[in-house]
């Protein structure tokens, strides 16, 4: 890992159903995050064209009416939307981790995209076990995208929001020594007072324990929901209601940065403020939390406990 390193996370209201839209104001984040000197810049799960909030508030007959957008909306790998980001980030000098919907043959997937600072796609992930309700939208990814990828930066990883409860995962990407983790989630307001483990507090105590039993940074962005997700809902009281958004709209921003003792080192934006949330990433830190633990090494036991990954 370089010594040093400026890396951003995005907090800001993905533009629902507008490809162009999605594109340009990612484009517009990235070229920010250049000139205020960022390495890197992380964004959130499914950030184009937006999380589906429908699928949590009602039955999946109600939600069929959003389906077929949301589909004609989202990407693939080879598309003139994404060459463009490539192109952006290679003129911005900037590796960017993209969070996305992935159209592939006639199924959708929760990806993450990661393009280097020359414009190339170096990895391309598909969250493995969607949560809950999103497997009624999307498809699974599987093992072999599951990777820690070498960089200029530094051991680069990436997984999705409830991807980061699940110790076989996180494992996984612990044994390929990664050192910079980007934490990709939506915005975090749905269930407000009522379903803690949705909360950004429990959010962030999962990015800093990744970050401290990892010995790794996390890099944690968050869409923002706006009024356009109000109007998308029909301004129904109910669902408005379950998502949070009953007092304060937008809402739901909390990106944040985590140090390898878990530890957050950015300052927050309000959550309903739209932004970069900065960081400086110094190798040392990583040094020092490992020679205190180091979960895939001295302080593992493999001939008791071990993970086999089928890739």
């Amino acid at each position: 890992m370089k010594n040093n390193i400026k890396v951003a996370a995005v907090q800001a209201a993905s533009q629902y159903f507008d490809t162009k839209k999605c594109i340009d104001k990612a484009i517009s984040l990235i070229q920010q995050a250049s000139v205020n000197g960022a390495e890197l810049i992380a964004f959130p799960e499914l950030w184009a064209p937006g999380y589906p909030w429908w699928i949590w508030l009602d039955s999946p007959g109600w939600g069929l009416q959003f389906v077929e957008q949301y589909r004609r909306s989202s990407f693939t790998q080879e598309c003139p939307e994404i060459m463009q980001l490539c192109t952006a980030a290679q003129e911005a000098n900037i590796y960017v981790v993209f969070g996305y919907s992935e159209l592939s043959g006639g199924s959708l997937y929760m990806s993450q995209m990661t393009i280097d600072n020359h414009g190339n796609i170096v990895a391309n992930r598909r969250k493995l076990k969607p949560s809950g309700t999103e497997r009624s939208l999307f498809a699974e990814g599987n093992g072999h995208d599951l990777v820690v990828v070498d960089t200029e930066l530094g051991r680069l990883g990436a997984l999705c929001c409830w991807e980061h409860i699940q110790p076989l995962s996180k494992y996984a990407l612990f044994a390929q020594h990664e050192e910079i983790h980007v934490a990709s989630w939506p915005a975090l307001s749905l269930g407000r007072g009522v379903r803690y483990a949705t909360s950004p507090m429990m959010t962030s105590s999962i990015n800093s324990v990744y970050a401290l039993e990892g010995g790794c940074f996390v890099i944690a962005p968050t869409a923002v929901n706006d009024q356009h997700v109000i109007d998308l809902l029909g301004n129904d009281p109910e669902k408005i209601s379950m998502m949070g958004l009953s007092e304060i709209c937008p809402g739901g921003g909390a990106a944040a940065i985590y140090g390898p003792d878990g530890s957050k080192i950015s300052t927050d934006l309000p959550e309903s403020e739209e932004g970069l949330v900065y960081a400086e990433l110094k190798r040392d830190f990583i040094i020092s939390a490992k020679a205190a633990t180091d979960v895939v090494g001295q302080s593992a036991r493999p001939d008791v406990l071990s993970l086999h990954l089928h890739r």
